[in-house]
Order: C-alpha cells, then structure tokens, then sequence
C-alpha cells in the first residue's frame, strides 16, 4: 500500500525525467532491430547464392563428360 503512495506522489517528478530516457531506449531498440534485420537479409542473400552456386556446379558436373 505505501508503495503505491510513494508513487502517486514521485510520478509527477520522476515521469519527466524518464521520458527522455524511455524514449531513447526505444529509439536505440527500433534501430538495432533495423540493423538485425538488414544483417539478416545480407546473410539469406549470401546463402541463396550459395546454395545457386552449388546446384550450378553439380548440374554442369553431371553434364560434363568425366575425364579418365
């Protein structure tokens, strides 16, 4: 009970002092998940052109006479 009155009490001091802050934390999550998700598109293009890669390799493998 006393908590929530030292709440009501601090809030209107304490809440324009963490605004600023809260807002920043949010701004700093929107970009790090901004950079993630690019990093992660770079990386599933890497992969899918891998993966062409190798399929190329083994369709041209198979079609090439083999040399003895």
């Amino acid at each position: 009970m006393w908590l929530y009155l030292l709440g009501l009490l601090t809030a209107p001091v304490v809440l324009p002092v963490l605004k600023p802050a809260i807002r920043g934390l949010a701004k700093g999550g929107v970009m790090i998940g901004a950079e993630v998700k690019q990093a992660i598109d770079q990386a599933r293009e890497d992969l899918e052109d891998i993966s062409a890669e190798a399929k190329a390799h083994k369709a041209s493998a198979k079609s090439s006479p083999k040399m003895q």
